[in-house]
């Protein structure tokens, strides 16, 4: 999705604009599966 994003961008002709939105995006996504993995993923936690 991130490459989705920056393809776009490219096509545009904002090389530099297209590369910021890609890494935050990324990130974004690293930053909500972290959570949802701790959210979730408990090992050796009793419910």
């Amino acid at each position: 999705m991130s490459l989705l994003v920056y393809r776009t961008m490219i096509r545009f002709g904002d090389p530099g604009l297209a590369s910021a939105m890609g890494t935050i995006y990324l990130l974004a996504m690293l930053a909500i599966a972290f959570v949802a993995v701790t959210t979730i993923w408990r090992p050796g936690k009793d419910t």
